[in-house]
């Protein structure tokens, strides 16, 4: 039978108050003041939008103008009376109304604000006291949810004990289910209230399998001030501790205070919800990972801090209580974290290390592990000596407190002040040696709570279990708030070394301020207040949301900038430099390096090598420097230079300017209106909607304008054009160069002056194409085209189709045409006769006359509409005999 159950709420009885001319949020200090929970930081940037949280209580109010809006009935259930209402059913704020409010209450205007206003939220309604229907509900509230909270408990020492096949099947199994199949096989991040039960010799806590579960988190309270609630539970399975005595919320149009670790829980289960927004790539041991990480050192009257034997936070072992866990929940630093989190841990590539030994039923249990990975949790299963066991030992006796002591001289009470009185055999855990190697040598101890002294473990047998991550020769360092009040603690905190492994990490993103990280050797580096001087070996750097100072050093860099206006320099190696939001300064050094601006109107300089960059959102500046660059604008109105080598630059969305510079330069511009300059070299120059101003420079250029009207000048050199839209402008000077258009629009097009070839192309159908005042060279498509080949002396080829040849100029100059099919094209000289054309040639006006394998035609000067004192030859027809020739070849 299942254990009797309550919600852990002697502290949650609801404290009425009247709300009167304040805004809601200065009364919230869960939310609002300096031990809370950092909220601002994360709502700069997140909401909870597109997660869902689910919540097993008592009974929710979901017509709450707060609650109603994202509240999702279909996935709510009354597990106990079998239907889809969850209404509590009576008056006033209900346990799980809190709940839901403080985790999920919206952001309607009304008053009230849930930590994740902008999450989903679904109720698994219960009674506690008649446990029927906890199984299901505590089933789909796992399955069918990102974060699963639970601000609730069994009763007693050993309450739903796994040990319990009932327990195990209908917890255990579920939890080992939702951490391998919910979202998606990233795991449920499912949130415990740790509980309201604390006394001094310990409470029940750690003896209650769900709550400390490595699949779960734990959540203790503190008060506002920071210190621990006078009723909140300890135990070594804590992970975080939480905002929750006298927590404001708003419900029936009242302000009012839930309390106690019910309120701790929901506010964690928000922060969680925060996070997956922020990465929704987070695995189930990433979010229990980045909370560990990213929570703050508090101080209190309870028992004092243990540091572990880790050394990569702060510069040191992370800090644990068996009230706090790892500290308060900060949601700034959590989701900045999250966001910048490069792992993925889930329960498929959680690595697990067993030691086991005897009892021996001496004082110390000794347990060696040759198995080197990274703690996160650890399992101390024991089988419990019987009440027939050797004399002397203290089997079942609550005054007792068992130690884990790690190799490194870690040590963590994992039980104290409980009886093991009727438990065969217990899991017990413990967080607290989080980061710690597993190798070594560890030790089982019982202390007598009163006087002090070791006493026999009355133990048949005890086995560690390691979970944790494989270990690996590259670190990650973090860095947050609290450096500066570690390193006050411990001034070997302020000297970092590596020089194992290619990939270290220094990870700052869940420090808020400005920060000064230099990995340069001889240079000092300034984290939130405290002085760290980087002796060698660190590769790597990821801020936080400050205006930064960030520097490489001679290896091959990764610099992840975040949030915030920073100045990044990668200085020598190929480095990777990432910008992330602010206006941000990149400059990659030497090297071949890749630069990301990403938010922001950015700076970035790729310098010597050659450079990828991308400018992403905002208007950029891009310079590329020296080397053969490949830069982007991306969105924005961006100024890019290639300057000197073969650069490829690409403008895309915006109104861009783009500059080649020297070198033989690749230059798109895209959407918008942008102005683009190839500059020395040859260059190729394309842009797509907008209307364009493109200039070649000097060197053979090709320029094409994209669909819209744009105005091209090739400059000096040999330039091509492409012109798809009549209402193109292109521009030549007299000499420079042999230039040619290449006109793939349909319509009638015009070579521009000074340009000596017009050809259309196929895409361009049935067009016109009519030359200049120069001598010049036109060429038809595949269709019928119209060739007018203007003043000069023009040569045309009409290409297939069936094309008409027109000669309008009266000033004497020949044209030629080199592919003049008889019966299909036209020769339209009727532009050049001085009569209306009728009987011109049978009068014999028009004069066919054989040269070697071609054909002159000329006129008589009494025909000719210009002046003449003799024939005038109009056009040279190639490859062609006169008998081919016939009046209906002419329009006349």
């Amino acid at each position: 039978m299942p254990a009797s159950t309550t919600s852990a709420t002697p502290d949650a009885t609801a404290t009425e108050t009247f709300w009167e001319d304040e805004p809601y949020f200065d009364n919230a200090w869960h939310l609002s003041h300096a031990t809370g929970i950092n909220i601002t930081a994360a709502w700069e940037h997140y909401s909870g939008d597109g997660v869902l949280i689910s919540l097993l209580d008592s009974g929710f109010d979901h017509s709450d103008p707060e609650l109603s809006p994202n509240y999702r009935p279909e996935l709510s259930y009354d597990h106990h009376e079998g239907d889809n209402e969850i209404f509590p059913g009576g008056p006033g704020l209900h346990h799980g109304t809190m709940t839901a409010l403080v985790a999920a209450g919206a952001r309607n205007g009304e008053g009230g604000l849930g930590v994740a206003f902008g999450s989903d939220w679904a109720g698994q309604k219960v009674r506690f006291g008649d446990s029927d229907g906890i199984e299901q509900a505590f089933r789909e509230g796992a399955l069918n949810s990102d974060v699963f909270n639970n601000s609730w408990g069994f009763d007693g020492a050993y309450g739903g004990s796994y040990e319990s096949r009932f327990y195990a099947e209908n917890y255990e199994n579920i939890i080992d289910q939702a951490l391998m199949e919910g979202r998606d096989g990233l795991g449920t991040v499912i949130v415990f209230a740790a509980g309201n039960n604390y006394d001094p010799d310990g409470s029940t806590m750690p003896t209650h399998s769900m709550k400390v579960d490595e699949g779960t988190i734990a959540v203790g309270n503190y008060m506002q001030g920071g210190a621990m609630a006078p009723s909140s539970s300890q135990g070594a399975g804590i992970l975080v501790s939480a905002p929750g005595t006298n927590v404001v919320i708003q419900h029936d149009g009242r302000v009012v205070a839930g309390g106690g670790t019910s309120a701790a829980a929901p506010v964690t289960s928000g922060v969680a919800a925060l996070m997956l927004e922020a990465n929704p790539d987070l695995g189930w041991r990433d979010v229990q990972e980045i909370l560990a990480l990213s929570s703050r050192y508090l101080h209190s009257d309870r028992e004092g801090w243990e540091t572990n034997g880790g050394g990569t936070w702060n510069g040191g072992g992370m800090t644990f209580s068996n009230s706090y866990g790892f500290g308060g929940v900060d949601a700034g630093a959590a989701t900045a974290l999250a966001r910048n989190w490069l792992e993925q841990g889930v329960s498929g590539n959680q690595v697990e290390v067993t030691g086991a030994s005897a009892g021996g039923y001496g004082n110390q249990v000794e347990t060696d592990v040759a198995k080197e990975i990274d703690i996160q949790h650890v399992r101390i299963t024991i089988d419990w000596a019987s009440a027939g066991s050797p004399e002397g030992l203290q089997v079942g006796n609550a005054d007792v407190a068992y130690k884990l002591v790690s190799p490194d001289g870690t040590e963590s009470v994992f039980l104290s002040g409980q009886s093991s009185s009727g438990v065969d055999q217990f899991d017990y855990y413990t967080n607290a040696f989080w980061s710690e190697s597993s190798a070594g040598t560890w030790t089982v101890k019982a202390v007598d709570m009163e006087t002090g002294d070791e006493v026999n473990v009355p133990a048949e047998s005890v086995s560690l279990t390691f979970m944790g991550d494989e270990t690996s020769t590259s670190d990650q360092y973090f860095y947050t708030a609290d450096f500066r009040k570690m390193l006050a603690e411990d001034a070997s905190r302020g000297r970092l070394s590596d020089t194992v492994g290619s990939d270290d990490i220094i990870n700052a993103a869940a420090s808020p301020h400005p920060n000064v990280i230099s990995l340069r050797d001889g240079y000092d580096s300034r984290i939130s207040g405290g002085t760290l001087s980087i002796e060698g070996g660190i590769e790597h750097i990821i801020a936080g949301q400050g205006d930064d100072a960030l520097f490489g050093n001679e290896a091959a860099n990764t610099i992840f900038a975040d949030f915030g206006d920073d100045r990044v320099l990668g200085g020598a190696g190929d480095d990777y430099l990432v910008g992330g939001g602010g206006d941000d300064y990149l400059q990659g050094g030497s090297g071949d390096d890749r630069i990301v601006g990403q938010d922001g109107h950015d700076a970035a300089v790729g310098g010597r090598g050659a450079d990828t960059i991308l400018g992403g959102d905002g208007n950029d500046t891009i310079n590329g420097d020296d080397g053969d660059d490949l830069l982007f604008g991306w969105v924005g109105d961006d100024l890019i230079r290639g300057q000197d080598g073969n650069d490829r630059v690409l403008g895309n969305q915006g109104n861009d300017t783009l500059l080649g510079n020297a070198g033989n330069d690749r230059l798109w511009g895209r959407t918008g209106h942008d102005e683009i300059s190839g500059g020395a070299d040859d260059d190729m120059i394309s842009s797509g909607g907008g209307h364009d101003t493109i200039s070649g420079g000097a060197g053979n250029d090709r320029l094409d304008g994209g669909t819209w009207a744009d105005r091209m000048a090739g400059g000096a050199g040999d330039d091509v054009y492409v012109v798809d839209n009549e209402r193109d402008v292109v521009v030549e000077r007299t000499g420079e160069g042999n230039d040619a258009i290449y006109f793939v629009g349909c319509g009638s097009h015009l070579v521009s002056e000074n340009v000596e070839t017009g050809r259309l192309m196929n895409m361009a159908g049935k067009s016109d194409l009519q030359g200049s005042s120069d001598d010049n060279s036109l060429w038809g498509n595949a269709f019928d085209n119209v060739l007018d080949g203007g003043a000069g002396s023009d040569t045309m080829a009409g290409g297939g189709g069936e094309d008409r040849f027109v000669f309008a100029d009266t000033s004497g100059e020949i044209d030629f045409v080199t592919d003049f099919t008889p019966g299909e094209d036209v020769l339209d000289i009727a532009d050049l006769l001085a009569g209306s054309g009728v009987g011109a040639w049978e009068a014999g006006d028009v004069i066919l006359r054989q040269s070697n394998d071609h054909v002159v035609v000329s006129l008589s000067p009494e025909a000719f509409a210009g002046e003449a004192a003799e024939n005038v030859d109009v056009v040279f027809l190639s490859d062609l005999q006169v008998s081919d020739l016939a009046q209906d070849d002419f329009i006349l």
